[in-house]
């Protein structure tokens, strides 16, 4: 490799790691169709005894790209890594792929490849996790929710003894990745009175150091930007990377792997974790923005790492990530398991709907006059069509996984906050929503909304 150029290198990396996960995708699939084909038993004994060099091959491979085609000017910083030349980026995500390939295909007969498995953990996910790129992120998380299948010691529990079943480790991944999460909103935007203790509760349960140094890192790389803006883009991108995590683990659930099948998973934990974010625009508006004085709006709050503007500024983007983490729940999560939440899931979805709503909606449905409204401060995060759009399908996802009873009419009535919601009203929010999206506002900077053409249409769609 050394005689060739940067880009030769990283399309030679790109052609092996592509033939590595194209012939592991090949034996899966007809292995999974029960075609045990002379050729395919060959393929696969030949992947197997080959499992450790080509796993330590990738994340070496890994590591030299995230190391020599990053364009930062200083590359000794290791988060994050804003920009990468593109064939970087393309080989990168092969590696990823042909390992999570790898991985899924031989699964428990990597259990004597700790050290292999626990290096590509290492260089393949964490260091990988710090390219500022979606995609990689992406292929860099549904990576990490496949190790647990290698069923290798010490990946989740801290000794390199303890051994644990896939479906114990993916419980722990689960677990580390949600309070990674509940961690870093604590140290960075403590907005829930709530959300300390919920942090110090299942900080308690993790058992690596691995999650809890990652969160020290990007916390103190938060701490140290120049400026709010450099540090809201960070802590976006850590919250991004965590509900990936999150979300590409219970998607493994949904696959159906017989190695999953007693995995456990702490609704409550996560319900918890969604519904502080779904209302964090409510909360940065209410409590921070026009509780604070105008000139002192750009102050950072003690115990925080962010002003009150700088809270307001991102809190839609953190609702969104909410509902990203609520409808990947809704669809990986078995229905059996839901139904005790069914009536939570409902409010939940309610609240975050009537939040997203317009002030002239939300005053019909709440049968206010329009002189409360007009002496109220005015809100503005609300009016985003993005937003509505977002909460619109975790409505629809809610009633098509737990639905509402039958019986569930004005004679029986379930609370969201300090109201009494009746289903009545959950339809009427949603036809309402969608009637004002279907209406074309003479002067649209009269209306109480603001989106682009294509975000209406998404919401209505």
């Amino acid at each position: 490799l050394s005689m060739l150029g940067l880009e030769d290198q990283c399309l030679l990396i790109l052609l092996a790691s592509d033939l590595c996960a194209a012939t592991s995708e090949f034996v899966r699939q007809q292995l999974s169709r029960g075609l045990s084909s002379t050729c395919a038993i060959a393929e696969y004994e030949l992947l197997a005894s080959n499992s450790k060099p080509l796993l330590a091959g990738l994340a070496r491979s890994i590591d030299y790209l995230l190391v020599s085609t990053s364009t930062g000017d200083d590359r000794s910083v290791q988060f994050p890594i804003e920009t990468m030349k593109e064939m970087g980026l393309l080989a990168l995500k092969s590696c990823h792929r042909a390992a999570t390939s790898l991985i899924g295909l031989l699964g428990n007969r990597l259990t004597r490849s700790s050290a292999v498995v626990i290096q590509l953990s290492a260089v393949g996910v964490w260091k990988s996790l710090a390219v500022m790129d979606d995609s990689v992120v992406e292929s860099a998380s549904l990576l990490h929710a496949t190790l647990p299948l290698a069923c290798v010691a010490g990946l989740n529990r801290g000794s390199t003894s303890e051994r644990a079943s896939p479906s114990e480790q993916w419980n722990d991944t689960l677990q580390e990745a949600v309070t990674m999460l509940y961690m870093i909103l604590q140290a960075a935007v403590p907005i829930n009175a709530g959300l300390a203790d919920r942090a110090r509760q299942h900080e308690n349960q993790i058992r690596s150091s691995t999650p809890k140094d990652a969160v020290e890192l990007w916390l103190q790389r938060i701490g140290i930007a120049d400026s709010e803006t450099e540090r809201t883009l960070v802590f976006l991108h850590c919250l991004n990377v965590l509900v990936s995590m999150i979300t590409q683990i219970l998607s493994m659930d949904a696959l159906g792997q017989h190695q999953l099948i007693s995995a456990e998973v702490d609704i409550v934990s996560i319900l918890d974790l969604v519904e502080i974010m779904m209302s964090f625009p409510m909360s940065a508006e209410s409590t921070y923005f026009f509780k604070t004085k105008k000139r002192l709006r750009r102050e950072i709050f003690e115990g925080g790492l962010f002003s009150a503007t700088g809270m307001t500024n991102m809190a839609n983007q953190i609702k969104v990530m909410g509902h990203r983490i609520l409808d990947v729940t809704l669809s990986s999560v078995r229905e059996p398991l839901l139904l005790p939440f069914a009536r939570r899931l409902v409010q939940s979805s309610y609240t975050s709907l009537l939040a997203a709503s317009s002030t002239v909606l939300r005053n019909v449905l709440e049968n206010k006059g329009t002189s409360l409204a007009d002496k109220s401060r005015k809100r503005w995060l609300n009016s985003s069509v993005a937003v509505r759009g977002v909460a619109l399908r975790s409505v629809k996802q809610v009633l098509l996984t737990v639905g509402v009873e039958p019986s569930q009419t004005k004679s029986r009535s379930f609370r969201a906050g300090n109201r009494k919601v009746q289903a009545d009203n959950l339809v009427n929010l949603v036809c309402g929503t969608l009637v004002e999206q279907l209406q074309w506002f003479d002067h649209m900077e009269n209306a109480d909304e603001w989106g682009t053409i294509e975000e209406r249409r998404d919401c209505i769609v």
